[in-house]
């Protein structure tokens, strides 16, 4: 793991490990897109961290703190692997010992979270680093 940055396009995400309890930092590079008028980042080498299988990777977006009940100031993105429940994949240490257990999803192989800028979901605005 690097601990400088390794280009002005790379954010920190937080890597939740299948087979470990401890999640770690990670650089995802974000490329801004173009659409028209419209612009936004999209992350590039998440699927490094989903094994060595490939694999399609889904996202889920969040910009609600359910435990707390009120809105986040930034979404969160979760990357993860779409076909979990039926690869094989084992479920997920590092969320359930931050979460002690508690989630309201089973959460099965490696899990990339990244903070996006604002409300905002997919195709839309740029990261910030975790």
């Amino acid at each position: 793991h690097e601990i400088e940055r390794p280009s002005p396009l790379h954010r920190r995400a937080i890597l939740f490990q299948d087979d470990n309890k401890q999640p770690k930092f990670v650089w995802i590079e974000c490329k801004e897109t173009k659409e028209g008028r419209h612009k936004w980042e999209e992350p590039q080498n998440v699927d490094e961290y989903m094994g060595p299988e490939r694999t399609l990777i889904e996202r889920t977006y969040f910009d609600h703190n359910k435990v707390r009940g009120r809105p986040l100031e930034n979404s969160i993105e979760i990357h993860n692997r779409h076909a979990f429940s039926l690869d094989g994949s084992i479920p997920n240490q590092s969320i359930i010992a931050a979460t002690q257990g508690v989630v309201s999803h089973d959460w099965c192989g490696p899990v990339v979270v990244l903070r996006k800028n604002g409300r905002s979901t997919a195709y839309t605005g740029s990261f910030g680093d975790m």
